[in-house]
């Protein structure tokens, strides 16, 4: 499966953002398209609606976190270099997204949003548009 643009990753995901896909769902399926990753949708369900509806970590900010462990993280528990790896892109998606957002929780995005919900697109982008960005910056230095 080859990417595709980030452009193009972001208005997939908005598409079926607006088919029913929660937050997590929405940039899982963007991520993948974007790194060219075959990769089971279903595998962030429980993270919309921040981890179960509980409106705690923003879906958006978890499901880019799961693409990025399914880009660069670990297959063999004795690979400690790529859970390091792992671990300081993710912290990085982590804390630009909190600066973008202004939190991590979803309970505060959506109570910030008026529209109710109007957020949420924005978080999905933020998120495909960061977790890009954190790989890219590593490649180039």
């Amino acid at each position: 499966m080859k990417g595709v643009s980030l452009e193009s990753a972001k208005a997939s995901a908005g598409k079926v953002r607006k088919e029913g896909f929660n937050c997590a769902e929405t940039v899982l399926w963007g991520l993948c398209e974007r790194w060219g990753m075959d990769a089971p949708v279903s595998a962030a369900t429980g993270f919309g609606g921040g981890i179960a509806g509980t409106g705690a970590t923003c879906g958006a900010l978890t499901g880019a976190i799961i693409a990025l462990g399914l880009k660069v993280g670990r297959t063999d528990p004795k690979d400690k270099q790529s859970a390091r790896r792992c671990y300081a892109l993710c912290e990085r998606l982590l804390r630009k997204f909190e600066e973008s957002m202004g939190t991590t929780l979803c309970k505060e995005i959506l109570e910030k949003a008026q529209p109710k919900g109007s957020l949420c697109e924005k978080a999905v982008a933020c998120a495909v548009d960061l977790a890009s960005g954190v790989v890219g910056e590593e490649k180039d230095g």
